[in-house]
């Protein structure tokens, strides 16, 4: 929902808009659209229990999923507890930033997302008893995790340096794969409208088949392909020896 007037924003900015300046129209259609729905926001409750105490937070598991668009890019963050055999997701907090003005690769905005939720879960760490080495963090692009997997100084600059700073913190083994349509940061790269917020379990609670057991987890995958981009290309030089026979006199 906040990430549309974030849009909105950017777009007016685009167009070189004065403030007192009539929008154009497909800017107001989507301006007013986004503002009939702000008084859905008040049916909208934040559960304060996030299903353990203060105490248990080290015997608890934190999920972190990361998800990009062309337009925007976020993350967010779930903590699975087990309390009396049943388990309980709950959301904890969630970060999106509009994805840059100069048009950047849908593969470098997933990456990111991967480093929006490292932060994320860097500072959740930092401000809490919870374990940052004990996490895990999905994302369903197979092209990060390749990067995150692979070492840092056979990509160009912009994903090298990245991806030294994710793991940094977060080792690649905490890396995991999450298919696309389960990703619940997705709500946070695309928007999700207010009459549908209050009612997104997947939003408020993870997906699904986080409340099982991780064998029931979706299975990882390890990408290996020759077509991964922003590898850095190699200088090779031949240095040739040659021998000369010494001369007689």
């Amino acid at each position: 929902m906040a990430i549309v007037g974030k849009l909105l924003f950017q777009d007016t900015w685009t167009w070189g808009l004065a403030w007192d300046e009539t929008l154009p129209p497909d800017i107001a259609v989507k301006w007013l659209a986004w503002t009939s729905e702000l008084h859905l926001l008040s049916d909208v409750h934040v559960p304060r229990w996030i299903g353990a105490q203060t105490h248990q937070l080290q015997d608890c598991e934190v999920h972190v999923f990361g998800d990009a668009s062309e337009r925007a890019y976020g993350a967010v963050i779930y903590l699975r507890s087990i309390v009396d055999n049943a388990v309980t997701v709950r959301l904890i907090c969630s970060k999106a930033r509009l994805a840059p003005i100069n048009r950047i690769t849908l593969p470098r905005l997933e990456l990111l997302a991967a480093l929006v939720a490292t932060r994320l879960l860097r500072y959740l760490c930092q401000a809490t008893d919870c374990d940052i080495y004990k996490a895990i963090l999905w994302s369903d692009s197979a092209i990060t995790l390749a990067w995150i997997r692979g070492d840092p100084n056979k990509w160009k600059t912009f994903v090298c340096n990245r991806v030294t700073e994710m793991v940094e913190c977060t080792p690649p083994f905490q890396w995991r794969h999450c298919p696309g349509s389960d990703n619940p940061a997705d709500f946070l790269s695309r928007s999700l409208h207010a009459h549908d917020l209050s009612t997104s379990k997947t939003w408020w609670n993870a997906p699904v088949w986080l409340r099982d057991g991780p064998d029931n987890w979706p299975q990882d995958i390890h990408p290996e392909h020759p077509s991964i981009p922003e590898k850095r290309s190699m200088l090779r030089q031949a240095l040739t020896v040659c021998t000369r026979a010494p001369s007689l006199k």
